[in-house]
């Protein structure tokens, strides 16, 4: 026999394959740690960690005025206006229907929904000025859904389909 000591039999391993000493023995392969890359390489942080947390942006310029790039808003009720005054046209027109409902049910269905079409020609009506443009425009669009949502749906139960 030979005079060596025992030494644990270890695979063959090519001369540049990391150095184990057993602990990986369990399956696991230890890895080299990865190479920070230079600060050349490294695509640029918004933020250094090493600083914390970033600050807000700083505050931006106060102006009295909102903003307006073309300069055309002029003072006054807007389309948000407009859309509120013809709902509300719209919720007092359906009581008005209802009280002069047996003396205008002869004349038919315009007779019936006349208060509607009176607040869809007021709305067009105030379309012409250039004043109350912004609030017809914002009326035209509350008489719009309620047509579409509202009256219409109703005209067609009431008459039928056919």
């Amino acid at each position: 026999m030979t005079d060596k000591p025992d030494e644990p039999s270890q695979p063959d391993q090519p001369d540049d394959a990391p150095q184990t000493d057993g602990a990986a023995a369990d399956g696991e392969v230890d890895l080299p740690e990865p190479e920070a890359p230079d600060a050349a390489e490294r695509p640029p942080t918004p933020w250094d960690p090493a600083q914390g947390l970033p600050s807000a942006p700083p505050p931006a310029a106060s102006s009295p005025e909102p903003y307006n790039p073309a300069g055309t808003r002029k003072p006054g009720p807007g389309m948000g206006a407009g859309f509120g005054i013809g709902c509300a046209a719209y919720v007092l027109g359906i009581p008005i229907m209802l009280a002069s409902l047996s003396a205008t049910a002869a004349a038919g269905a315009l007779g019936v929904l006349w208060p509607f079409i009176v607040i869809l020609v007021i709305s067009a009506l105030l379309m012409i000025s250039e004043r109350t443009r912004r609030v017809g425009a914002g009326m035209l669009i509350a008489s719009a859904a309620a047509w579409i949502i509202v009256i219409g749906p109703c005209i067609g139960l009431l008459g039928g389909f056919g």
